[in-house]
């Protein structure tokens, strides 16, 4: 089982979460965007994001979302909340454990990128409502949103 450094940005994104847990697809993708996007010094390694239906699209994190749950990192299930389904990601155990381990194996520039990076994305953006976070992703990233169905 191999974690790249990608991944280490999801992971910790949902490590800063509250409880451990990113509410929707959307939200996470939005998420790692920003974490990207907003963030001065360069990450590791980073998704391709495209302009798609909601803003900014990376295929490849949906990918990468199910081999971290294959692995056992994350978990990924759906809820019902108002009557809309939405795929809920939590973070394991084994998932922290991965997680601090493989930080702790990056160059201290790196890692502090990826920590400071997700750290500031989930404490400005992660509590507030979905349509708050589109709207900054809009107002922000027109590159992204030219195929936006908002």
């Amino acid at each position: 089982m191999n974690i790249e450094s990608r991944h280490l940005i999801v992971l910790n994104l949902l490590n800063n979460a509250d409880r451990n847990r990113i509410e929707s697809r959307t939200r996470l993708q939005k998420l790692v965007f920003l974490t990207q996007a907003e963030h001065e010094d360069p990450l590791p390694e980073e998704y391709q994001f495209v302009a798609f239906d909601y803003g900014p699209f990376a295929p490849d994190l949906i990918k990468d979302i199910e081999y971290l749950e294959k692995n056992g990192w994350l978990t990924e299930h759906k809820e019902s909340k108002e009557n809309i389904d939405l795929f809920m990601y939590t973070l394991t155990e084994e998932g922290k454990q991965s997680l601090t381990e493989e930080l702790a194996l990056l160059p201290k520039t790196e890692r502090d990128n990826i920590v400071t990076a997700t750290e500031h994305s989930i404490n400005l953006f992660n509590d507030i409502p979905l349509t708050r976070l589109l709207e900054h992703v809009h107002n922000n990233y027109e590159k992204y949103t030219r195929n936006s169905v908002l």
